[in-house]
């Protein structure tokens, strides 16, 4: 936000270069900005300034965000100057071992920040997806995450199956060097 604003800017008029006439305006592009002032008398002063806007950083995280027990999974933050976590580690890389939101605030040469985040969690705490109840006659979809593979107790592998019947449903995830069966 640019200002033109004083103790007596009830005694000004204003226009700046971009066409507004309000004591502030919010400037969108790199250039230079004029105000001019003009006071009840008729006087006038016009004042410039240069503003160069600069880019926020397009941050991402890549890594595994799913955990085994007992492991830990490394996070990778792209796209910026400096990398600073909620964890207090600075540095494009952090290895976790705990379940949680993990956050990286990116900031790139001109001091420009961004922030983006991941959720990581244990394969444990997946969870199976779908309506648990259905009409005779009617069928339902259940669920599971994508993950290198499955298979439910019904002896299918694919990750979401089609239920007629009443009845309890179990499925093992596996992933990397880990499973986990899910009810």
């Amino acid at each position: 936000i640019a200002s033109a604003q004083s103790a007596y800017t009830s005694q000004f008029s204003f226009l700046w270069s971009t066409g507004d006439t309000g004591d502030t305006i919010t400037p969108i592009e790199n250039g230079t900005y004029l105000v001019t002032a003009t006071a009840d008398n008729a006087c006038s002063q016009t004042a410039s300034f240069s503003l160069s806007l600069y880019p926020s950083p397009h941050g991402t995280i890549s890594g595994d965000t799913i955990l085994c027990e007992g492991n830990a999974v490394t996070l990778t933050a792209n796209g910026a100057w400096s990398y600073r976590w909620n964890t207090g580690t600075q540095g494009a890389t952090i290895s976790v071992s705990e379940p949680g939101t993990y956050s990286c605030l990116f900031t790139n040469e001109y001091g420009c920040s961004s922030e983006a985040s991941v959720v990581v969690k244990y394969l444990s705490d997946f969870v199976i997806s779908g309506n648990p109840n259905i009409c005779i006659g009617e069928s339902t979809v259940l669920s599971v995450p994508s993950v290198d593979s499955c298979i439910w107790n019904t002896g299918e592998h694919s990750f979401s199956i089609n239920v007629t019947e009443a009845g309890n449903y179990r499925v093992t995830l596996y992933y990397g060097s880990c499973s986990s069966t899910i009810s």
